[in-house]
């Protein structure tokens, strides 16, 4: 409920302390994690609603787009490419149009009074005030644009802004369904947690990991990723800690796994890390993976956060074939066999 009214009459409070567009962002994104998947997809519409009525933050919603538009959620996944590709088109007319304001509710008289009135013999007579909603939330848009809205809805029927779940005649439309009829063949989205957008410096920790179950995978002056390993037949465990060694809390740590080997190496995301990470203190995830066949492509993650700005940085995992060896224990006859 409140990331759908957040996506809708946030911009009337924008104005208030503690209630800026950034801090809008910021309140959901932190929940983001910690919330059902019908949330984060509602979530996901608040934030393509904010594209159109906080432009200042457009950068900070684009690079939300482009993080979950990788994610193992099919749903969330195709929400946040079309959304992308909604939010980069070269003119904002579209974006306009679809995240316009939802229509008045009509007034209709109360079912229980019309039953009270007609039992009571006053049906003819007035039975109260009417509890409809009698007009609009207009946005504080420029009056050259507004004037520009208005022309293209001209004729256009009722829709529900960007979620779309209602048409004007009540019928209940399914998420496949909110954004139809759009055109996204020409978007190409760049998938910032594969390999080909690794992180400066991130081969030393991976490298001394590839010969050890345990270690420092990469560290910078805020943030500090450990790994654990351990492997049984053809499932190995990865546990990964993330530790916030700068001063102040962390926000929005979320993570994007890629894998490359997707047909002979399938991954089980375990659980998810904190979404804050508080100064000298540090969240974990574990991810298994089951080798079905010789890969060749280790996998990546992509981890953002914001300390201060947002921050992101992708790295290998060191998750090679010969972790999986197992040594063999020989007698004396069968080794010189």
């Amino acid at each position: 409920i409140g990331s759908y009214i957040l996506g809708e009459f946030g911009h009337l409070i924008a104005d208030h302390k503690g209630c800026s567009p950034i801090e809008q962002y910021m309140a959901l994104q932190n929940k983001f994690n910690a919330c059902s998947p019908t949330t984060r997809a509602m979530i996901l519409s608040a934030f393509v609603k904010f594209v159109n009525l906080f432009p200042e933050i457009k950068p900070q919603l684009l690079t939300t787009f482009r993080t979950y538009s990788h994610t193992l959620d099919s749903e969330l996944q195709q929400r946040a490419c079309e959304y992308l590709a909604l939010a980069t088109m070269p003119t904002d007319d579209l974006l306009r149009t679809v995240c316009d304001e939802m229509p008045a509710f009509p007034e209709r008289a109360s079912a229980l009074l019309s039953r009270l009135d007609k039992r009571s013999g006053m049906a003819g007579k007035d039975s109260g005030p009417s509890l409809g909603r009698t007009g609009t939330l207009k946005r504080n848009f420029s009056s050259s644009l507004t004037a520009h809205v208005n022309g293209a809805m001209t004729g256009a029927p009722l829709t529900n802004g960007s979620n779309g779940t209602h048409t004007s005649s009540g019928a209940v439309k399914s998420p496949t369904d909110e954004l139809a009829g759009l055109d996204f063949a020409g978007s190409n989205v760049p998938n910032l947690a594969s390999a080909s957008h690794l992180s400066p410096d991130w081969e030393p920790g991976y490298n001394r990991l590839l010969l050890q179950p345990e270690g420092v995978l990469y560290e910078d002056v805020q943030l500090q990723v450990g790994l654990r390993s351990e492997y049984r037949s053809e499932v190995g465990c990865l546990i990964l800690y993330f530790a916030n060694k700068s001063s102040a809390p962390i926000q929005s740590f979320t993570t994007t796994l890629d894998n490359r080997s997707s047909e002979t190496l399938k991954p089980d995301i375990k659980g998810l890390p904190d979404t804050t990470v508080q100064p000298g203190s540090q969240t974990s995830q574990m991810i298994m993976f089951e080798a079905k066949a010789i890969f060749a492509h280790p996998p990546t993650i992509r981890i953002s956060y914001i300390a201060g700005s947002l921050q992101a940085l992708t790295l290998q995992l060191p998750l090679v074939p010969h972790k999986y060896m197992e040594g063999a224990v020989l007698s004396s006859d069968d080794f010189y066999k």
